[in-house]
């Protein structure tokens, strides 16, 4: 059973579309599939780090693309990017990581899922009121990435992003929503 870091249980359709990928040093080795009963199980030497990254949409999109990685890859390495910031469906992230000298030879822990998709509008108050109704007006957000690693970091090219606009009964302007990835470390949405 899948359960967000809420502990909301996850549709049925999303863990049909869970993939687990192991890496061992930072490097991928390869896929893991669930046994019968739902648990991966994987073996590896006790002296490597090894990360489980699971990856799960509850339906295609055509608006997200999975890189599979080769064996050797680095858990850096792109995992999925957007080719556009209009909408894109949910997308859940999660990983486990082992480091060596750990006292366990066997453990069974368990792996918050996380919606790793992140929605902007823009609202501007009283723009009708200050300037008014005449002018043509747009929304322009700028510092958007088109990437997700399997290391779970934001990355890739910057992607412009204007989406369309109108002004509410108040003479507020609000931006229809853009759908992308959390902004990168260091930097955000202008």
């Amino acid at each position: 059973q899948l359960v967000d870091t809420t502990g909301t249980v996850l549709p049925d359709s999303l863990a049909g579309r869970l993939k687990a990928y192991l890496y061992l040093d930072s490097k991928f080795s390869n896929i893991v599939t669930a046994s019968s009963d739902g648990r991966f199980q994987i073996s590896f030497y006790k002296n490597s780090a090894a990360s489980l990254v699971f990856i799960a949409s509850p339906k295609n999109s055509s608006n997200i693309e999975l890189t599979e990685p080769k064996v050797g890859d680095n858990i850096s390495d792109y995992a999925l990017s957007v080719n556009t910031v209009s909408g894109f469906d949910d997308f859940y992230y999660g990983r486990f990581d082992y480091t060596p000298n750990s006292s366990d030879s066997i453990w069974q822990p368990v792996t918050d899922m996380g919606n790793m998709r992140a929605h902007v509008h823009v609202l501007v108050r009283e723009l009708n009121t200050v300037f008014g109704s005449s002018g043509t007006y747009s929304v322009k957000l700028s510092g958007l990435r088109s990437s997700l690693t399997f290391a779970g970091k934001t990355d890739g090219d910057s992607i412009t992003a204007t989406p369309a606009v109108a002004f509410l009964e108040n003479g507020d302007l609000i931006s229809d929503k853009v759908s992308t990835w959390p902004t990168k470390t260091g930097e955000s949405v202008t």
